[in-house]
């Protein structure tokens, strides 16, 4: 996941390196949080997680944040 993560600040070319730590850190406290209710991720949802964590780490951390269409 994180692999497919840094392909995909690669094609955007807009953010920091500090972007994509803080999206990986939202990423692991969301991970941990599911574990710790003992819930399931379904496979299909794995790079919609990942590029939620990446346009929140975004909003939070880039004077231009990525934005959606």
């Amino acid at each position: 996941m994180l692999d497919w993560m840094i392909q995909v600040f690669r094609v955007l070319k807009k953010s920091t390196l500090i972007t994509y730590l803080l999206a990986t850190s939202i990423l692991d406290k969301y991970y941990k949080a599911q574990k710790d209710q003992d819930l399931r991720e379904d496979k299909n949802d794995l790079h919609l997680t990942g590029l939620s964590c990446i346009l929140i780490a975004s909003k939070l951390e880039d004077v231009i944040p990525i934005h959606m269409h």
